[in-house]
């Protein structure tokens, strides 16, 4: 379950580094971590392989101490909805044992989550149901910028000019696939002078074989909910918390109605809905355990 690539790494730590004097901090320190290896060195590695993990975490989620409640997927390709049966199956089996999975929507801003596996995993027993809590990327702080035709600095808690969105659908003709949240993927963005280009500043978290190194992307916003749906699940130990109420909260306890903003990015289009910024403390304020 070594990490021989370095992105595990990282993502872990945002989930869980500990609060010590040494590097940077978790969102719920306190948490275990359980080292699932599906993908190679390269960062890359087949369907099958990442079936053969989940199937071990359903397995043994409950003969470790303590019992593993969330799963991080900071992973993803291309497809449509349950396109791999066994992947969809095993999601829904984990979602049914009360296991919360948190995945990335990808990081395609040309595409829309509902063509991304397996942030569009769902239950087609059940009316669709989403199976996995998908989440965009937005900026944390506010960047620089030094040019002329974008004058105005990009904001936090702008949707990421890398970012896959799409809003949850409603028609009984589509997939009901959609962000739950989103979360920073990325520090800030700033703007050059010369080209207008916009430069990503990544999160800072842990590198393999120590110190630390910023990364960008959805693989960085996902940990972060993550970890709050670890610390939701710290305060329900003695009676539990399923992954439709750990939804509930992160969706009720999101900061702000109207974010993330709009992205400058040429690439970036509005998806039609604004589904906040995870909160930490409002979510964990909000949780119904059980």
């Amino acid at each position: 379950c070594q990490d021989d690539n370095g992105h595990g790494t990282h993502v872990g730590g945002i989930i869980a580094a500990l609060n010590n004097t040494i590097d940077v901090v978790g969102v719920a320190p306190n948490a275990t971590l359980y080292g699932v290896k599906v993908l190679d060195s390269s960062g890359s590695g087949s369907d099958s392989n990442i079936i053969a993990g989940l199937e071990w975490v359903l397995d043994h989620k409950d003969t470790v101490t303590p019992s593993i409640k969330v799963v991080n997927m900071s992973l993803g390709r291309s497809g449509t909805p349950c396109d791999d049966k066994p992947l969809c199956t095993v999601l829904t089996q984990l979602y049914n044992s009360g296991v919360t999975v948190v995945v990335a929507a990808g990081n395609d801003p040309s595409a829309d989550v509902s063509q991304m596996v397996p942030a569009n995993s769902i239950d087609t027993a059940n009316n669709n149901k989403p199976t996995v809590m998908a989440i965009a990327s937005t900026t944390a702080d506010t960047g620089s910028t030094h040019c002329k035709r974008l004058p105005n600095a990009i904001k936090a808690d702008t949707a990421s000019f890398f970012t896959t969105d799409g809003s949850y659908k409603t028609s009984t003709n589509n997939d009901k696939a959609g962000i739950a949240i989103s979360a920073p993927g990325e520090k800030e963005e700033d703007v050059s002078s010369h080209t207008c280009q916009i430069h990503s500043v990544g999160i800072l978290s842990l590198q393999l074989n120590g110190t630390t190194v910023r990364l960008s992307g959805t693989s960085m916003a996902t940990p972060h909910v993550t970890g709050v749906v670890a610390l939701m699940e710290q305060k329900c130990q003695s009676t539990g918390l399923t992954p439709a109420n750990a939804r509930a909260a992160i969706k009720s306890g999101a900061q702000g109605i109207d974010i993330p903003y709009d992205s400058p990015a040429s690439g970036y289009t509005f998806d039609g809905v604004r589904e906040g910024v995870v909160d930490a403390s409002k979510a964990t304020s909000k949780v119904t355990c059980g």
